[in-house]
């Protein structure tokens, strides 16, 4: 792989403080990803933290890099690599995915995802793009909607601001997993 194109530093504040190891290897997609250099080296190993935070140590992860290290770009290499170890473990697995706005969707699904890491391959997953199903969207006092398609493998993407009318259709998916973007804005 390669290394980050800008210098990539601690804060002073966690200078002191070790970072845990990380024992698991990347899935072997990612791996070729990083390789041939989609991904950084340091991406990488940010995306694979919070793998094993996910999956050795059953509990959430916030990853709060600073801008430009490229946190879209560690969120679909943690979508990529979660979604590989689902589908070799016969696990079905659907993340819903939210940021900030439909700009931020775009440049996270359509720019990260799809153009710069994936680089035109198939995701081997769904993406539904929540807001664009009017009518699984439930007017305020209504309880009529229709439901949010079910894939074994899918990410479920809104905006913030479209959480409140989905909530009862995305509840319906039955969804394992959250990833927030831009989380200091809920």
């Amino acid at each position: 792989g390669v290394r980050h194109p800008k210098l990539v530093v601690e804060a002073r504040n966690l200078a002191g403080i070790d970072y845990p190891p990380i024992t698991l290897e990347p899935t072997a997609r990612v791996a070729r990803i990083v390789r041939e250099g989609r991904a950084s080296i340091e991406q990488a190993e940010q995306a694979l933290a919070s793998v094993q935070a996910n999956i050795i140590g059953h509990h959430g992860y916030l990853a709060a890099d600073n801008v430009g290290v490229g946190k879209s770009r560690e969120i679909a290499l943690t979508i990529i690599d979660l979604m590989e170890r689902a589908k070799q473990d016969g696990r079905n697995l659907r993340l819903l995915v939210t940021t900030k706005s439909a700009d931020n969707i775009a440049d996270l699904i359509d720019r990260e995802l799809l153009q710069a890491v994936l680089e035109g391959d198939p995701p081997g997953f769904e993406i539904v793009r929540v807001s664009d199903l009017k009518a699984s969207k439930a007017k305020k006092g209504d309880t009529k909607y229709e439901p949010l398609p079910q894939y074994p493998h899918a990410i479920y993407v809104t905006d913030f601001y479209n959480l409140a009318p989905y909530r009862a259709a995305l509840q319906e998916v039955g969804l394992h997993g959250i990833i927030g973007d831009e989380a200091h804005r809920f």
